[in-house]
């Protein structure tokens, strides 16, 4: 799909929904995207000077939101190294989650990481299976009690 397909597809959705899709999308894909700049993940920065990650279901619409030529590049990830990984350093991090923002968004869907993992985890009992949902929850509780 193109960028503005994908646009298009989440144009006259509430956050509820435009969430909802971007969630079933990265399951369905089995991936998410966020940016990188030589190495080290790009962060957002709001007025109070707090960081937060965003990430995309699609490549395109990571790509529509850095400046041109500029070192920042998407990069894909897949939902289990997320889940059992990158979920880990963004709650010990305490970084927050933007979700999908795209450069005309008038606000953002901003979420916190173990939150996120749980969506995430949820949509994979309701389209994929439980047992799978059930194995995803108790290596993330394993990881955050250590």
């Amino acid at each position: 799909m193109s960028s503005k397909e994908l646009q298009t597809l989440f144009n006259n959705k509430n956050d509820n929904e435009k969430y909802d899709l971007v969630l079933k999308r990265m399951i369905k894909q089995d991936n998410l995207w966020f940016l990188d700049k030589e190495g080290e993940l790009v962060f957002y920065t709001n007025e109070e000077r707090k960081n937060f990650a965003p990430l995309w279901s699609d490549e395109e619409l990571a790509l529509s939101n850095p400046p041109t030529n500029s070192n920042i590049k998407a990069v894909e990830m897949d939902v289990e190294t997320f889940l059992l990984q990158f979920t880990v350093f963004l709650f010990n991090s305490q970084t927050q989650l933007v979700i999908s923002p795209t450069p005309n968004d008038e606000q953002m869907i901003i979420q916190n990481a173990l939150a996120f993992a749980r969506d995430l985890i949820e949509v994979i009992r309701v389209e994929q299976s439980e047992e799978k949902a059930l194995y995803y929850l108790g290596e993330l509780k394993k990881i955050i009690k250590m």
